[in-house]
């Protein structure tokens, strides 16, 4: 039983590292966003709940992810997810 698994271990871990290599596609930097804080208002949130300006910079934090295949040379999206910008070179954060 041992030999089987070793080949499974294997050809899991080739797998893996392929797809690492196949993501690593160079993606243009994406500029953080910031709110317009000259119309923010005092922290009247309360405790557990985001502020006004907490919530807008959340908001213009998230979004949605299409995943488009070829189909017929049209795209159709084949799943859909969402996720956080989490940083400003535009590394998103999905659920």
């Amino acid at each position: 039983m041992k030999p089987k698994f070793n080949k499974h271990f294997w050809l899991f871990l080739t797998i893996l590292a392929a797809t690492a290599l196949a993501c690593q596609a160079v993606v243009p930097a994406v500029e953080p966003v910031t709110p317009d804080s000259s119309n923010s208002q005092e922290d009247t949130s309360e405790p557990g709940e985001l502020s006004s300006a907490n919530r807008v910079q959340l908001i213009s934090a998230t979004v949605q992810i299409f995943g488009l295949f070829n189909e017929g040379g049209e795209l159709v999206p084949g799943y859909v997810g969402s996720g956080t910008i989490i940083s400003p070179n535009g590394m998103i954060l999905t659920n």
